[in-house]
C-alpha cells in the first residue's frame, strides 16, 4: 500500500507524517535539527481511546516507537536528555496539528480497508482454485481407482 505523505514544516525541520489506518501514523524526519546537533527521527503514533496521539500503542506499553539516530559524519550516541526533548517536540508538533488531518485519516483507513478486503478476497480465490484441483483429482480417482496407487 502506497500512502501519500503529509509535509510539516517547523522550526526543527521539515517533518513528513503519513498516515497508514484512521489510528495510526508514522513520522518521519530526516533532518531533525535541535541545538545544533542535526538527527533522523522516525516515530509511530497512536491514537488512544482518549483520542490523544502517543508514541507507545496503549497505556500499558512500555516500549516507545521512536527511533533517532545522529546524522553522518556525527554517529555518536544520542544522549538521553536530547532524546528525551525530541521525543517531548514530536508528540507536541504532532499533537498540535493532527486535529487538521481529519481527511487523510479517514482516506487512510478506507484505503487500509479496502487493501484487508482485497486481501481477503484474494485468499478465497486462492482456496477456490485449490478446493477445484481437489475436486478434480477425487473426480479422477472415482473414475479410474488404480490413480491412486
Amino acid at each position: 500500500m502506497q500512502y501519500d505523505p503529509i509535509t510539516m514544516e517547523s522550526e526543527y525541520g521539515q517533518i513528513a507524517v503519513t498516515f497508514t489506518e484512521a489510528d495510526h501514523a508514522s513520522v518521519l524526519a530526516n533532518s531533525f535539527v535541535l541545538r545544533g546537533v542535526d538527527y533522523y527521527v522516525h516515530a509511530h503514533f497512536f491514537r488512544w481511546d482518549d483520542n490523544s496521539w502517543n508514541l507507545r500503542k496503549d497505556k500499558k506499553s512500555l516500549e516507545y516507537m521512536l527511533h533517532i539516530s545522529r546524522k553522518f559524519p556525527d554517529t555518536r550516541e544520542v544522549s538521553k536528555p536530547a532524546r528525551e526533548k525530541i521525543a517531548e517536540v514530536i508528540v507536541s508538533l504532532f499533537n498540535g496539528r493532527v486535529s487538521s488531518w481529519l481527511g487523510q485519516r479517514k482516506e487512510a483507513e478506507l484505503s487500509h480497508v479496502a487493501y484487508e478486503v482485497n486481501t481477503r478476497k484474494a485468499k478465497i480465490s486462492e482456496k477456490c482454485r485449490e478446493i477445484e484441483t481437489l475436486e478434480n483429482e477425487i473426480a479422477t480417482i472415482e473414475q479410474n481407482p488404480k490413480t491412486v496407487y
